[in-house]
């Protein structure tokens, strides 16, 4: 459980319900509480239901807080992340149906030893003393209701530990399972309401559970299904160092990178006869709507009308078959009242269309009502509504006075932050950009690069072991090596050796890049170039180096932002590095005594458990009759992992820019925040 006295709030960490995330954010909120300075004393960050604290709860006053999730949904979800990170790591080899069994009746699978249990929530702890209930299926609602009982600000809640394996939960349950779910934690479905037959599809239940297949015709159907999309703008340019034109690029690169039929809509203007940047994109439509003048003449009302009647039937027309409408700065800004007026003449012609408005620039109705007409407009909408509509804004402390302001339900203000699209912010080439999306680096917590020849006096089998590590604490992570002139045969065999040990220590495919093997031009070298654009994403750099006359490589590293982890074995290291750098023995070629020729070697002891340790790979632990053993490098990589969660969890900057390139990111933004939109309902209907 998570304790602050601060807040004067016990949050009990149920295993996926989202209770990582809302872990997070209360560290980010409280980081004195005694939770938070027990974990980062043993260097974890991850992994919240490992470390408990004492069960004796405080006094009365403190507010109790839980979260909650459909048990067929919950129990699925933690086979996935158990199958896939093995902890223990007889989950690997466990199969959905088995696991099953071994929650609803532990004697059925003897096989399972020294796993936590899954068991209802109901039986974790009394269920009455809960004061908040976190719904994971609605969270983020659920985190505002419980700001406004708290009567204070909390934080966005960040992504953490989202399924590895993809792929619906109700394609996972046939009658059999349901069954035995249901009856083992009936309580659960009880008390919180969840639908016994939820686990059910339309399709006929007793077909084969066929996962791959599903999913398949799934995404297939739903790239049929997905809304068409119209961003509704009053842009004559595109001028670049006007934000709101970036964002609305942003928003065309999210679109069309995700397979959505996009239309843009701006203001008639000879610029678009060449457009520039992503309003170049083959894949969107771009149509100029008449343009208008945005003062309105007092004096001559008939010509105002005509101009929003010319917008009005223009922009119907465009909007014909559209399904979802993005606005910016159109509605309630006096500058765009036209605009607003013609939007609004569709809105109520086209009953079905779906409007998100963006109100970047929100403006007091006290000031609005200084100009009569726009006052008269801005009273209208706000009395009469806009059906069918959401506002989009940024913070989830400015809902009360947008929801005041504009006549809205706060259920229907939508936070969606900004992204940065770090591949044109960085001014990434091609192939970096290609390198980004096929290993999915915006996902990863932890990116490591490594520009490096293949010979053993590099140590790279220390970068990988402590990569590793990183990850079974429960990280996701990428280690990119950039091996140049590496192409010979000894360069080659070490290469093998290397993946070898990355695929012992529980590290992927995609975890572990050679460079070299992703295109023909690079088999040789990588350009220097794309060594800095990599380095502007990582995080750590690794030298574990026996011996340097400088490391260029560690300079450039540090010089874009990457905590370095140095020999300390190697002596030079200190004197070239200074003190803000992280230093771990990894033996070397010099005596680091005398500082002449020679060798320091350290050397680590196995460790021995009294049970199967969890998170360690099962090709690392060795049983020896009632005690298991994992070797001294296994726990002293784990060592140094844990010392670097910490350093990012107490380092503000490092912190700041971890969570910005990993949650602020295009496909973070349009997966987590964006695209939940495009088909949600709206909540509350206020007709016209």
């Amino acid at each position: 459980m998570f304790i602050s006295d601060a807040l004067k709030l016990v949050f009990f960490e149920v295993p996926r319900t989202g209770s990582n995330s809302v872990t997070a954010a209360l560290n980010e909120l409280d980081p004195e509480a005694p939770t938070a300075k027990t974990r980062s004393q043993r260097g974890v960050t991850f992994d919240y239901h490992v470390f408990m604290l004492p069960t004796d709860l405080p006094q009365a006053g403190y507010r109790l807080l839980a979260a909650h999730r459909n048990p067929y949904e919950r129990l699925w979800s933690h086979w996935k992340f158990r199958n896939k990170y093995g902890n223990p790591p007889v989950f690997r080899t466990t199969s959905w149906e088995r696991y099953v069994q071994w929650a609803c009746d532990p004697s059925s699978a003897k096989e399972i030893r020294g796993a936590m249990l899954d068991v209802p929530i109901c039986e974790m702890f009394d269920c009455d003393r809960v004061d908040n209930w976190l719904q994971f299926e609605d969270l983020e609602q659920s985190w505002l209701k419980l700001s406004k009982d708290m009567g204070i600000a909390l934080p966005p809640l960040p992504l953490k530990h989202s399924s590895p394996i993809k792929g619906d939960f109700r394609d996972a349950y046939n009658h059999e399972l349901a069954s035995l779910v249901f009856t083992r934690f009936a309580a659960d479905f009880e008390r919180f309401g969840y639908d016994p037959d939820s686990w059910k599809r339309s399709h006929k239940n007793n077909e084969p559970n066929l996962l791959s297949i599903s999913n398949n015709l799934e995404s297939k159907e739903q790239e049929l299904n997905k809304p068409k999309i119209a961003i509704l703008t009053h842009f004559q340019r595109s001028f670049t160092a006007f934000s709101l034109n970036r964002v609305v690029q942003d928003q065309i690169a999210m679109l069309v990178g995700h397979g959505y039929d996009t239309t843009v809509l701006v203001s008639e203007s000879s610029a678009w006869d060449s457009p520039e940047g992503k309003y170049a994109d083959p894949r969107i439509k771009l149509v100029q709507l008449p343009n208008f003048a945005e003062i309105i003449d007092e004096e001559n009302p008939s010509e105002t009308e005509q101009e929003i009647a010319e917008l009005s039937e223009a922009l119907a027309s465009a909007l014909d078959g559209i399904d979802v409408v993005f606005t910016h700065d159109i509605v309630y800004m006096g500058r765009s009242k036209k605009l607003m007026q013609a939007a609004w003449n569709t809105a109520k012609k086209q009953p079905k269309l779906k409007w998100l408005h963006w109100i970047h620039s929100a403006a007091n109705p006290a000031l609005i009502n200084k100009t009569p007409s726009a006052a008269a407009i801005h009273s209208k909408f706000v009395s009469e509504g806009w059906a069918n509509s959401q506002l989009i804004f940024f913070n989830h402390m400015s809902i009360p006075r947008l929801a005041e302001w504009f006549g809205y339900a706060e259920a229907d203000i939508k936070i969606v932050p900004h992204p940065l699209d770090v591949c044109t912010f960085f001014g990434f080439s091609s192939l970096t950009s290609q390198i980004y999306e096929s290993y999915q680096l915006y996902d990863a917590d932890y990116i490591a690069i490594s520009p490096t020849r293949l010979t053993s006096n590099k140590q790279i089998e220390w970068v990988i072991k402590i990569m590793s590590r990183l990850k079974f604490n429960g990280a996701k992570v990428r280690l990119l090596l950039l091996d140049f002139h590496s192409n010979k045969d000894k360069s080659i065999e070490y290469r093998s050796k290397l993946k070898r040990l990355a695929d012992e220590w529980g590290m992927d495919a995609s975890d572990a890049v050679f460079i070299s093997e992703f295109d023909e031009s690079l088999r040789f070298e990588a350009p220097h170039s794309m060594v800095r654009e990599l380095f502007s994403l990582s995080h750590v750099f690794i030298q574990p180096s026996v011996s340097e006359s400088y490391s260029l490589a560690a300079q450039e590293a540090a010089a874009l932002g990457n905590l370095l982890v140095l020999n300390t074995d190697f002596p030079p290291m200190h004197e070239m590095y200074g003190k803000h750098a992280m230093y771990f023995h990894f033996s070397s070629y010099m005596n680091r005594d005398t500082l002449k020729d020679g060798q320091t070697i350290t050397r680590f002891q196995e460790v021995e458990f009294g049970f199967e340790p969890p998170n360690v790979p099962s090709s690392l632990v060795t049983q020896k009759g009632e005690s298991w053993f994992v070797g001294g490098d296994v726990a002293y990589a784990d060592q140094i992992a844990r010392k670097i969660i910490e350093e990012f969890a107490s380092n503000m900057v490092l912190a700041q820019r971890q969570m910005r390139l990993r949650d602020r990111n295009l496909y973070s933004i349009f997966r987590n925040h964006l695209e939940p939109l495009l088909t949600a309902s709206v909540s509350v209907d206020r007709p016209i």
